[in-house]
């Protein structure tokens, strides 16, 4: 469910390590099921969200135009300086004044550098953009272990770009748009209160951190099982459609692929559920990191909806995402 920016995460890799968190976990020790929304902040590249020119003695400069500066860039280098803030970026360019600079640009998955020249403005240098350097949205806790204060969430990436680090929220669901062929619906929700947890990983298993902080009241204590143990069949997944109330909704698993290695559609599931489907039309975006429950144990997390129908979507193998939080699973 990729989509995002302010209100809903639909939502790669991050240099951060958590080799001083590698646990080793038993398949019959106790979990925490979240299933609660969640807001994210995170901490980015400087990406170019905008292009505007500069007037200055009745002229109007471009000086991204020069650079063959798109919108949708990140920023990586100001004259051999990373970049990875906003203020680091106004203070490069305030060091290196209206001389010609070398910028080091990201564009899909191409990296180059090109030449550009600051324009002075009412006593600042600018480049004629607008930018930003980070990524809000909505999305679900998957789970949290409190013995070792570590939680997963989403089953999926936000970002392309480098994450820095960032926060995590609680939210609220305000209103649904409800999902129908070939459209996407939405959760649409706003973040409560200040940070109950850290950023520390964005990968393709999902957004991984630490917390001390997180309420467990509406959370499912529950067994973990690994990918082999899951099955076709009955199942549940927790997740919220009004305010922060967490609740259970009947699916079906219809297939387990076989997934040797990480992957993020491995368990093809169906909503049952007729309440669900009412009020939500199927799976919408927002459901990323729904936590996926079959018998009384936790499986996997939704990650996507099938345009076509849906009812239908995927999600990941939980195991998978323990893998980036170098959680060991012995049998």
């Amino acid at each position: 469910m990729k989509k995002i920016w302010l209100v809903i995460l639909t939502f790669f890799p991050c240099f951060f390590s958590l080799h001083a968190f590698a646990y080793d976990i038993s398949a019959a020790d106790y979990i925490y099921a979240g299933g609660q929304s969640i807001g994210l902040e995170l901490q980015t590249n400087v990406c170019v969200a905008g292009l505007y020119g500069i007037e200055r003695d009745g002229k109007i400069f471009k000086p991204w135009q020069e650079a063959g500066i798109k919108d949708g860039d990140y920023i990586l280098k100001f004259n051999s300086i990373e970049i990875t803030s906003s203020q680091m970026l106004q203070s490069a360019i305030y060091a290196n004044k209206d001389n010609k600079a070398d910028i080091t640009l990201k564009r899909n998955d191409e990296i180059f550098t090109t030449k550009i020249t600051p324009v002075l403005n009412e006593n600042t240098y600018s480049l004629g953009l607008y930018i930003k350097d980070k990524v809000l949205g909505i999305g679900t806790l998957t789970y949290y272990i409190p013995k070792i204060s570590l939680f997963g969430s989403l089953g999926h990436s936000i970002t392309s770009a480098n994450v820095y680090g960032g926060n995590i929220y609680n939210s609220n669901v305000n209103s649904i748009v409800k999902s129908k062929r070939n459209f996407a619906g939405e959760k649409r929700g706003s973040i409560v209160g200040d940070s109950v947890g850290n950023i520390l990983k964005n990968t393709i298993t999902g957004v991984h951190g630490s917390s001390t902080k997180i309420d467990t009241t509406q959370m499912k204590r529950v067994q973990y099982v690994t990918k082999d143990e899951v099955h076709t069949g009955p199942a549940k997944i927790r997740t919220c459609i009004s305010g922060n109330k967490v609740e259970e909704f009947d699916i079906m698993i219809t297939k387990c692929n076989e997934q040797s290695s990480k992957a993020i559609k491995g368990i093809k599931i169906e909503v049952t559920d007729q309440r669900l489907i009412n009020e939500t039309g199927g799976i919408v975006q927002g459901m990323s990191g729904s936590p996926i429950i079959q018998d009384n144990k936790l499986v996997g997390a939704v990650t996507h909806v099938i345009l076509s129908n849906p009812l239908e979507g995927f999600g990941i193998y939980l195991e998978f995402m323990y893998e980036d939080l170098d959680i060991n699973i012995r049998k």
